[in-house]
């Protein structure tokens, strides 16, 4: 017991905390990125800016006047500068973002920071910025000081610095008055940042794409928003030797790099206006949580056999992780595990000691009957038993995805084997990033295709989200991949998909010698077919009715038309992926209306109507599925279908 007090104080000490410190990044890197807001954007002072605005930094104020007009305009209900004004400008700079500023009232917030200096005698504390020539009669400022842990760390909220509220807290008041006042945190409890995520979590776009919106972004982008402007740059542009305004957050522990300055108070405002700012115990409390365990399990664990005592730990550090993370992800608060770890861990550890000599020979006897017991391996037993293998799967809800490169046949011909696959090992591996990123599963690669799946072999809820997110990343990172495939090759690749849900049975297929984990059934049949069908329509994404039934609007799908593959007695509606929504643009939106008449008229047997209304979708712009179906008008008023066709058209060919 005396070793486990000694433990228990050890958690209180710098080491105890630094692993206080890396339990709180392991919550987060468990947790993963979280959704934020969407209350929150960034506008990034960053590379591309600086190329697009040619200047130096820092740049002239009027520049940033013109940026906060822009983004009232746009409707942001409120926009913070973490820009340090240290120093007056030109005083038609200083009068046109003073302007700018007034025009906001309340809504617009500056940052100002504080210089400390250690003198012979005292500490002397002056504030920087923002200065009284820009300052308005209702402009907000608040203190960019982060709170760093002893590793260097940005973990804590920010807080009031000389009767100064914090930079987060002024802009989360501007946005919404309420949101700290009304905000009730335990007493004495210490506040942490819930970061939503890694770097790149909170929406950002650049500044030049900001100052000029209506060109760059979608409209009201900026509407009911709160509009943070930082630097957000990985080099220097300041001859005068400026640095990079990157810190260390919890992700940059598992390799997601430094987070920008703007971004972490970006993390801190969501953590206010959602309430959910992390609460960590007091010390008082964890040291005695620390102090009553140690007493505790020093007693039990030294009068308990070695194999009772394991199970009784691992059992008590389920709880305490799963308590913590529970804690963590579900009440915003952080329970520093050290206190109650390191000595339930030294007691568990130690204790055996007490009583090893008068229960060797016990133990010895217990150790060879387990040995024994478990002496060959599963995969052994396997080897030796290949009855036992059970094949078979189970029913499970999924998506598939079927992918193929287009013009396989004639690049193989063009290229030697070790080449043709080197090319292919590019596109291979981009494609795979994208399903893995989306949470998929690469079931297998046949030649130039792939077929992944969303929902086997771990359950996944969003299984057609994830897939359709997934296609169209893949789509992207192919155009990407081809600029840099014809200046290397001089080959332009593309794909096909097909996307497709339902009931699918998952396992593992195959003899008792080798097999594999894979899904079939009659949707994988489907979705393979909806793969090749893209050949037909000049489509490169063709998902299934059910799955266009299980997205939400935050996807652009137009219905294609109704079709018999080969070898299927039942017709399938067709639907083509076109993206995001909010990335749709006005242009296709209109022809999806002309090609949704078109397609009402040909189910109607009106071909000329339908032939029409194609043909206006064409003359917007190339469009595949308007080509194929202003053909079969044009044969069908030849020679109409017979009057059980049912507007369905039978593929003839896989």
């Amino acid at each position: 017991m005396a070793v486990a007090l000694g433990a228990a104080v050890f958690g209180i000490t710098p080491w105890g905390s630094a692993v206080d410190r890396f339990a709180l990044d392991a919550l987060f890197g468990l947790r993963g990125a979280a959704a934020p807001s969407n209350k929150v954007v960034i506008v990034a002072v960053d590379e591309p800016s600086f190329a697009e605005v040619g200047k130096q930094w820092p740049w002239p104020r009027s520049q940033h006047a013109r940026l906060i007009d822009t983004l009232l305009r746009e409707g942001a209900r409120a926009v913070a500068l973490d820009i340090l004004f240290a120093e007056p400008a030109d005083a038609a700079e200083d009068e046109a973002l003073q302007s700018a500023l007034e025009k906001g009232g309340g809504a617009a917030v500056l940052a100002m920071d504080f210089n400390v200096q250690a003198l012979p005698q005292y500490i002397r504390e002056s504030r920087i910025g923002p200065t009284d020539t820009i300052l308005g009669a209702k402009t907000r400022f608040g203190n960019i000081n982060f709170k760093t842990d002893d590793d260097g760390f940005i973990r804590r909220m920010p807080g009031h610095r000389r009767s100064v509220r914090s930079f987060a807290e002024e802009a989360a008041t501007a946005y919404a008055p309420d949101c700290c006042s009304n905000t009730v945190y335990p007493p004495h409890y210490e506040r942490l940042i819930n970061y939503r995520g890694p770097p790149g979590t909170i929406p950002t776009v650049s500044y030049y794409q900001a100052i000029d919106a209506d060109q760059y972004l979608p409209d009201n982008y900026f509407r009911d928003k709160l509009v943070l402007v930082g630097l957000a740059t990985t080099g220097s542009e300041d001859p005068r030797g400026w640095t990079p305004d990157y810190f260390p957050g919890p992700f940059a522990r598992w390799g997601h790099g430094y987070t920008a300055g703007v971004e972490i108070h970006a993390n801190a405002i969501e953590s206010l206006l959602a309430g959910d700012a992390i609460a960590k115990f007091p010390s008082w409390v964890t040291g005695v949580a620390g102090i009553v365990t140690a007493l505790s399990f020093g007693f039990v664990f030294s009068r308990m056999r070695l194999a009772t005592g394991a199970a009784l730990y691992a059992a008590v550090m389920v709880i305490v992780f799963a308590a913590i993370y529970f804690l963590f992800r579900y009440e915003a608060a952080f329970f520093a595990p050290a206190t109650v770890i390191i000595p339930t861990t030294a007691a568990y550890v130690l204790s055996p000691f007490v009583h090893y000599l008068e229960q060797r020979k016990q133990r010895q006897f217990i150790e060879r009957a387990f040995s024994t017991y478990l002496s060959e391996p599963v995969v052994k037993q396997l080897i030796q038993n290949p009855d036992q293998l059970q094949l078979g799967g189970k029913m499970v809800e999924a998506t598939v995805m079927f992918l193929d490169i287009a013009g396989f046949t004639t690049l193989a011909e063009r290229y030697q084997p070790s080449e043709l696959i080197e090319i292919m090992n590019r596109y291979l591996n981009g494609i795979t990033e994208c399903v893995h990123e989306y949470g998929g599963t690469i079931d297998k690669f046949i030649g130039d295709a792939v077929m992944a799946v969303w929902g086997a072999p771990i359950e996944d809820p969003e299984h057609a989200s994830n897939a359709c997110m997934a296609s169209l990343a893949i789509q992207k990172k192919l155009v990407e991949l081809a600029v840099a495939e014809v200046e290397k090759t001089g080959e332009r690749i593309v794909a096909r998909i097909g996307v497709n849900s339902g009931r699918v049975v998952a396992g593992n297929v195959g003899g008792s010698e080798r097999f594999d984990y894979t899904v079939l059934g009659n949707d994988v049949n489907v979705a393979s077919r909806l793969e090749s069908i893209n050949k037909v329509y000049g489509t490169d994404i063709l998902i299934g009715e059910s799955t266009a039934g299980l997205i939400s609007d935050a996807f652009a799908v137009r219905e294609i038309d109704r079709v018999r593959v080969k070898g299927k007695k039942h017709p399938i509606t067709i639907h083509e992926l076109q993206g995001l929504s909010a990335s749709l643009g006005l242009n296709r939106e209109c022809s999806n209306t002309l090609y949704a008449r078109g397609l009402e008229a040909y189910r109607d047997r009106r071909w000329s109507a339908a032939l029409g209304a194609f043909e206006c979708v064409v003359s917007r712009g190339d469009d595949g599925p308007s080509e194929e179906m202003m053909e079969r008008c044009q044969a069908y008023r030849v020679d109409p279908p017979e009057a059980s066709w049912g507007g369905v058209h039978d593929m003839l060919s896989k």
